[in-house]
């Protein structure tokens, strides 16, 4: 193994496409997901993916909302505002560790843009309530150098109507497969 090693934050979709009326919406997983997805026995974070298709206001309120629920049983979280900045993947590093690009490096930036506009949607939208408070840093208490989650899950959950059919493998036809057509 290298010395250097890197973290990287991917998405879970090639791509999501919407009909243009909103309410049809067509997507492809990742390959790299399958034995994830088709093999995984215990150990996951289960949601109603209608919550995901509620989220339209912020960019980041997947993701957020993805990680704050895996963790909610815990009832609150600390991390670091470097974790929740690479969460996000509002940092970018290179192969050599450097940082190529950077976004909302300042607290204030990052409460106002990401994470106030995501808990709202989340707070409105979702199974899940959350809040958040700044961790001040030790050697400087003027300074904030992490972020504390409070997360509960809500009684009472909002509920959408849509319907998602179920995907069964032997409908899908293999690439390159001439027998299939």
């Amino acid at each position: 193994m290298s010395d250097k090693q890197s973290m990287y934050r991917l998405t879970w979709f090639d791509y999501i496409k919407e009909d243009g009326n909103g309410k049809t919406y067509e997507f492809k997983l990742k390959n790299e997901l399958e034995p994830y997805l088709l093999r995984l026995n215990k150990d996951f974070t289960r949601y109603r993916f209608s919550y995901l298709l509620e989220f339209n206001k912020s960019v980041y309120s997947i993701k957020l909302y993805d990680y704050l629920h895996s963790v909610a049983y815990k009832g609150t979280i600390s991390m670091s505002l470097e974790m929740f900045r690479q969460q996000m993947s509002l940092i970018r590093i290179n192969e050599d560790g450097e940082i190529i690009s950077d976004a909302y490096s300042r607290y204030e930036d990052l409460s106002k843009k990401v994470l106030k506009p995501a808990l709202k949607e989340i707070n409105e939208k979702s199974d899940i309530t959350a809040t958040y408070a700044p961790v001040k840093d030790s050697a400087d208490r003027r300074k904030t150098s992490g972020i504390k989650f409070t997360i509960s899950i809500k009684e009472n959950p909002p509920t959408y109507d849509y319907v998602i059919p179920p995907a069964r493998l032997s409908e899908y036809k293999k690439i390159g497969d001439s027998t299939s057509e």
